[in-house]
């Protein structure tokens, strides 16, 4: 943290004449990386300090240059990460409008810029409003996000620049799937089909790449759990003993 600090210290001092968008742009992106670093050491006021100023200078820097497409997605960045320290400090409603904000920006570049690197964005702002409505306790909300992140994960795997990623991020939003619909009790049937999906998206992974991925076994475990436990719930037990 004395590393961002001291840059902050350095901007903070520089001459007005040498200051320029470009000089704003580093200082926004100190403050950014300054907050991720503070959510991961749970130092959330201090995090919260840091992405406010950095979405001061994003918002300031996308006022003079509305077209711009990297200074929107700076600012959709802040807004996820300011998104996350309200979601960890339980300030769900606060959260949802950071998550919202983002998505509106998201969703715009997605459409105007359909490619992979805004297709992933998009999802993962889907996939995390979607969370804090599970919390809010809205399931149909969460399950309706979850959703149209599902299909966005499903439009990047025809195309992918990083097949085994694209399929990760596929597998794990499948879970999430299938846990709401557990959650929403009357589409409870439903969630075997995504965990089994999402596991075999897995198996698929492991095979294709050749590689012994603790993560990925980690996360295959994971689905294979959840099956297990789907077949429990079921009253299946001779189809979950061999899982477990």
């Amino acid at each position: 943290d004395q590393v961002s600090k001291d840059a902050e210290s350095y901007f903070a001092e520089l001459p007005e004449s040498q200051r320029s968008d470009a000089t704003e742009r580093e200082r926004s992106t100190m403050l950014n990386s300054r907050g991720e670093v503070l959510i991961a050491l749970g130092s959330y006021e201090m995090a919260s300090q840091a992405l406010e100023s950095a979405k001061a200078i994003r918002k300031s820097l996308l006022e003079k240059s509305p077209d711009d497409t990297q200074k929107k997605r700076d600012l959709s960045v802040t807004l996820e990460r300011i998104g996350d320290v309200h979601a960890a400090r339980g300030n769900l409603t606060e959260a949802q409008r950071s998550y919202r904000d983002c998505l509106d920006i998201r969703k715009a570049l997605a459409a105007a810029f359909p490619n992979p690197a805004h297709g992933r964005d998009l999802s993962v702002a889907q996939s995390k409003l979607s969370d804090v409505l599970a919390r809010e306790g809205d399931i149909s909300g969460a399950i309706r996000l979850a959703e149209y992140s599902l299909m966005t994960l499903r439009k990047l795997i025809e195309n992918p620049v990083d097949r085994s990623s694209a399929l990760r991020d596929l597998s794990a939003s499948l879970l999430k799937f299938g846990d709401l619909h557990r959650q929403s009790g009357g589409q409870a049937n439903n969630s075997l089909a995504y965990y089994q999906e999402s596991a075999d998206l897995l198996e698929e992974v492991m095979k294709s790449s050749g590689i012994d991925d603790t993560e990925i076994r980690r996360d295959f475990s994971a689905a294979l759990f959840r099956i297990g436990e789907w077949h429990s719930d079921a009253l299946n037990p001779e189809k979950a003993l061999p899982i477990f």
